[in-house]
């Protein structure tokens, strides 16, 4: 998997090369309406634990529980709204995951559909004629499939650039986090609960203009 991640950010350059040479300035002044696809590549794994009191007879005793979650791989499309120097993206798709708790070793698989709007920020303006920086925002929600039906809700925060290399064709690598809630995840035998962390991925999506 690092070997095809490699050949994705090798492609990326090449493709902002030649980009630089073959596209041509978008009009600013009106709307642009793109199509999307993206691939996700998470880094890594992400821990969480849960604290939460529970009353008893004989007093209070506070539950804890620990555990790992791991995106293997996050898919998608969408469409993106633009003029200028902002705009708004809607993207829905799938993340491919795996929650472990630590105290029983229960291994949960499961898909999760999501659906996201974005706000999209370009600090060099919307433009097709050079390497584009934006950022964006958004926030979403998930519904899990698989081991277990859950719920979870999520903001979040992205960077990159995008370029284009014709008129119509473009590419953009972006590093995205997503700080994710889950909702009553069955920790143990007698316990559900919400569980929150941040997921990091490498975003690269292509990029079709409609409009």
């Amino acid at each position: 998997m690092k070997s095809i991640l490699f050949i994705v950010v090798i492609l990326f350059f090449n493709l902002v090369i030649s980009g630089n040479i073959l596209a041509q300035q978008s009009n600013n002044d009106s709307w642009n309406l793109r199509i999307t696809a993206q691939y996700g590549y998470p880094l890594g794994s992400n821990n969480w634990e849960y604290s939460h009191p529970l009353y008893t007879g004989i007093g209070v005793q506070t539950i804890n529980e620990t555990g790992t979650f791991k995106a293997k791989s996050v898919w998608g499309g969408g469409g993106e709204l633009s003029k200028g120097y902002f705009g708004i993206n809607a993207n829905a798709g799938i993340i491919l995951s795996e929650i472990i708790i630590d105290k029983s070793g229960e291994r949960y698989n499961f898909n999760s559909t999501f659906l996201e709007i974005e706000g999209i920020f370009f600090p060099l303006a919307n433009t097709t004629n050079f390497v584009i920086p934006l950022l964006k925002i958004g926030v979403g929600g998930m519904i899990s499939h698989g081991d277990f039906n859950n719920s979870a809700l999520f903001f979040s925060l992205s960077g990159g650039a995008r370029t284009y290399f014709t008129e119509k064709f473009g590419v953009s690598l972006m590093i995205k986090g997503r700080h994710i809630t889950y909702d009553e995840i069955p920790l143990d035998e007698n316990v559900t609960g919400d569980i929150s962390f941040t997921n990091f991925a490498i975003e690269f999506q292509l990029i079709y203009i409609l409009l």
